[in-house]
């Protein structure tokens, strides 16, 4: 149909990837201390890229839960959450949602667990 087109898909994870080139850390709820983006923690974002590329809708703000991951510093900044069948990210006051299947969110959480 003329005139209707799909905006492009958008990436939230963007923001977060400059951000950790820029040196941000990860905070994970629950851990003392600030994690930096080593080798576990590339391996486990390249594992949520693959996983939610494509997918990403907006969403009205995740309810007042405390966030699973925080990364540092604020600038940007990013809120991330878990669900049983998605991923929850606010990035710059925008929440945005990825389903993804139990077992994937399983694994991320142990490895997260392990930084």
């Amino acid at each position: 149909v003329a005139g209707l087109s799909s905006p492009p898909a958008a990436d939230p994870l963007a923001m977060i990837d400059a951000a950790l080139a820029a040196g941000a850390r990860w905070r994970v709820t629950g851990l003392p201390g600030v994690r930096q983006h080593g080798d576990a923690q590339r391996a486990f974002w390249a594992s949520v890229r693959e996983a939610t590329q494509g997918h990403w809708v907006t969403v009205q703000p995740v309810s007042p839960i405390a966030p699973w991951l925080v990364l540092e510093p604020d600038s940007p900044g990013a809120l991330l959450w878990i669900t049983n069948d998605a991923l929850y990210i606010n990035v710059q006051g925008q929440s945005w949602r990825a389903p993804v299947d139990a077992a994937r969110l399983a694994d991320w959480q142990t490895q997260v667990a392990r930084w």
